[in-house]
């Protein structure tokens, strides 16, 4: 869920939702269509005390709270992802790749 946005130009802030107070709980910043994540963090920081760090999975941002935490925030810097010309003559490619599982 998005708490809020700001946007700048081809960026915007993306602000998930508080996580809750458990082990491993996640919050979530969910990168508009069109916009992947360029950047990913826990929002207040503290990683390694009350957070396990953040990390990203093809438009969201995961935040994860750690056993000593009590909810976190995942914040997203989120970029506009145009298709680019493929220097090797083939359709376009998106400027930004992720990496399907």
């Amino acid at each position: 869920a998005v708490v809020s946005t700001q946007s700048t130009g081809d960026t915007m802030w993306v602000t998930g939702k508080k996580s809750g107070g458990k082990d491993d709980d996640r919050s979530e910043a969910v990168c508009p269509s069109g916009y992947v994540p360029k950047e990913c963090y826990v929002a207040g920081g503290s990683v390694g005390q009350k957070s396990d760090g953040a990390y990203v999975i093809h438009d969201t941002c995961f935040a994860v709270n750690s056993h000593k935490g009590n909810g976190v925030r995942a914040k997203a810097l989120c970029a506009s992802n145009p298709h680019m010309d493929n220097p090797c003559n083939g359709p376009s490619l998106p400027r930004y790749y992720s990496h399907k599982e």
